[in-house]
């Protein structure tokens, strides 16, 4: 099985290069593959997958996305949420509303967000701010979540854009406090769990 990379600054060019190896290198077997005979033509199968399999394992070698999923009472307030990261931004929203689901949740939303929240970066701090409040006589609670590159302020700043776009009666009076923070990399196996 394949990891996220846990390298940061890996030049987008090196991956580049390898495809463009491997391609060419795989073209060349393809083209001398009808002037061979049946041994020399299992081998060349074989290669060819071998350097498929590697161009697949090179390419989800890719950093993570992360997106955030919570679970909702009859009155809209989240009373769940979960935090999943994913190659992509969709595979990550299907982590979290899957694990909202196996835990017996049903009333699920994902909040997908704008660029400007972060969501879409691959690294960086990461932010998950819970705001909490009385509506209506009832307790009503939600979740927002950035992500910065720079730093832990501007993902903050973000998780409050977040929260605002899936919490249109939220205030600045109503405030917020940090459920969670730390960096994407953090949901990466560790080195030890890779070598197992």
């Amino acid at each position: 099985m394949f990891y996220y990379s846990q390298k940061r600054g890996k030049p987008k060019f090196v991956l580049a290069l390898w495809i463009v190896i491997l391609r060419k290198q795989a073209r060349i077997m393809i083209l001398s593959f009808k002037n061979q005979d049946n041994n020399q033509k299992k081998r060349i199968m074989k290669s060819v997958l071998l350097y498929f399999v590697l161009l697949v394992g090179i390419c989800n070698t890719v950093d993570a996305q992360i997106a955030l999923a919570v679970a909702k009472n009859d009155n809209g307030s989240s009373v769940k949420y979960s935090l999943m990261v994913g190659a992509t931004l969709d595979e990550a929203y299907e982590k979290a509303q899957k694990d909202l689901e196996e835990q017996g949740f049903e009333n699920i939303f994902v909040l997908r967000s704008s660029e400007e929240t972060g969501h879409n970066l691959k690294s960086g701090n990461y932010v998950l701010i819970v705001s909490s409040r009385k509506n209506g006589g009832r307790f009503f609670v939600s979740y927002g979540l950035g992500v910065s590159e720079k730093s832990k302020a501007e993902a903050i700043q973000r998780a409050i854009t977040h929260l605002k776009e899936w919490d249109l009666g939220y205030e600045k009076d109503h405030g917020y406090s940090i459920e969670k923070e730390g960096t994407i990399e953090d949901f990466y196996p560790k080195e030890e769990e890779e070598n197992n």
